[in-house]
């Protein structure tokens, strides 16, 4: 009966296109970009996992477009000015020539566009190829 109940559930995910997520992981973010939906996730030994679906898929929805493994996760406050005390955090990817560098923090910019809570920047063999606004809600 149990086989017969988790071959229904696999054959039920794979009609709906939605990927079933290892209830094990944690999610640490769940973000959004104008063209990315995100997902970062614990990857054990102190390491994350990166997984991107273009839009308008959304997370989980099927295999992720892209995934890199092995990400770190960083973390630091500090006093920038008298008004803002800025604590950031982020993460780094890199798959063999991209990386991909994720910083949020507390003091948005003036010319943040409201609801983005810091930028996710990629690069390629060390340049800036592209630069997103990133959002924790659609």
């Amino acid at each position: 009966m149990k086989k017969c109940l988790a071959a229904s559930f696999i054959c039920l995910a794979m009609v709906s296109g939605t990927a079933i997520a290892d209830s094990d992981e944690t999610i640490y973010e769940i973000l959004h970009t104008s063209k990315h939906n995100i997902e970062i996730v614990d990857g054990g030994n102190d390491t994350c996992i990166y997984r991107v679906w273009n839009k308008p898929r959304q997370v989980g929805q099927g295999r992720p477009d892209l995934e890199i493994p092995d990400g770190t996760m960083w973390g630091r406050i500090s006093v920038t000015d008298i008004e803002c005390m800025k604590g950031a955090k982020g993460y780094d990817f890199k798959l063999k020539n991209v990386g991909i560098h994720i910083t949020m923090d507390d003091c948005p910019e003036k010319e943040r566009p409201k609801n983005a809570i810091g930028t996710l920047d990629v690069s390629i063999n060390g340049r800036m190829r592209s630069s997103y606004w990133v959002y924790t809600t659609p």
